[in-house]
């Protein structure tokens, strides 16, 4: 495990990776695990929404123990892994180990939003490591939705439910069957699979036009076509009344804010804010939509290379200092 730790470290500088252990007589063995590869946390950084899904699932292999993971939001709605986290169990200790870890490889990006189904001993530990959060803010989510908190009081974050495809969910199910193997060949299953993904969306953007990614292009496509319905009435050049079947929303072009909230909290034209824009002929969508939605932005984040590593065999060997697999506690059956 050690040596496996200084090979990450020395092909991606910038990295964290960060094993505690505990004493067994003379024997270290290992109680968890955390890796940060450093195109993951400049890739979050730099391409990314500000919004971190935090959630774990058990191993199913030969010990217990746990599979954390920290996963983002690219500007095509797909999940970016921005670290993984092997653990005894679920606990505020190891949590609290996880997100200082999580904070020294990304440290505190502007507007910072996190989300979770609010596992066993995880509440108090992000009140720990981000004592600024807001009294009341943290919200807990089901396993279909999430909901979001600002960790920054001035973000202007909606504290009310947000409907998005789970970033948990998803980041599980592209795990797979990698949970029934033993912890070290995981660990390194999962970088592997980390560097696949990258290089297959640096492979996706290039068949791309335009300035906005695919689904926001979509997106916006798509609400265009059933318009017909809403009636627009300015009050000035930036700023309407949209109404549709009795209801009526204000539009502001040049807050990109409009009174049912939904183009604050998504970053991308509600219906009524694009009854309007259709209205004036503005065919510049790229001025309406956050910049997490543009191409430029979506290279960004898959910009930075994982290093490819040779097999287990020629490692540097490390005098010393050999971390053991935990003992096991799982009874036979």
């Amino acid at each position: 495990m050690d040596e496996f730790r200084e090979e990450l470290l020395k092909r991606n500088e910038g990295s964290v990776v960060e094993i505690d252990f505990e004493k067994f007589g003379v024997k270290k063995l290992f109680k968890r695990i955390f890796i940060c590869l450093a195109a993951c946390s400049r890739g979050f950084v730099v391409g990314c929404r500000s919004c971190i899904g935090l959630d774990a699932c058990h191993l199913k292999g030969k010990f217990n123990g746990v599979l954390a993971a920290a996963t983002g939001i690219d500007g095509n709605n797909s999940i970016f892994p921005i670290a993984y986290y092997v653990l005894e169990s679920e606990n505020t200790q190891s949590w609290t180990w996880f997100l200082d870890s999580l904070k020294k490889s990304i440290g505190t990006p502007n507007g910072l939003v996190i989300s979770s189904d609010m596992q066993k001993g995880l509440e108090v530990a992000i009140m720990n490591v981000y004592p600024n959060v807001e009294p009341g803010t943290y919200i807990a989510t089901s396993r279909n939705t999430f909901l979001v908190t600002s960790l920054t009081p001035n973000y202007g974050l909606l504290r009310k439910p947000i409907v998005q495809p789970s970033m948990i969910e998803t980041f599980n199910s592209w795990i797979g069957k990698l949970c029934y193997k033993p912890v070290f060949d995981l660990l390194d299953a999962i970088r592997e699979k980390i560097m696949k993904q990258f290089d297959k969306k640096r492979n996706l953007v290039n068949t791309w036009n335009g300035v906005l990614v695919l689904i926001a292009k979509n997106h916006l496509n798509d609400i265009a076509k059933n318009l017909g319905e809403y009636e627009v009435t300015r009050s000035c050049e930036n700023q309407v009344e949209v109404k549709y079947k009795g209801t009526r929303w204000e539009v502001n072009l040049d807050e990109r804010k409009c009174s049912c909230q939904v183009w604050q909290v998504q970053g991308r034209p509600c219906v009524h804010a694009t009854a309007f824009i259709s209205l004036i002929r503005d065919a510049n969508w790229d001025k309406y939509v956050d910049p997490y939605f543009t191409i430029e932005k979506f290279k960004s984040a898959y910009a930075f290379q994982i290093a490819p590593m040779p097999g287990q065999d020629l490692w540097a060997k490390k005098n010393g200092g050999k971390i053991y697999p935990p003992i096991i506690k799982r009874p036979p059956g």
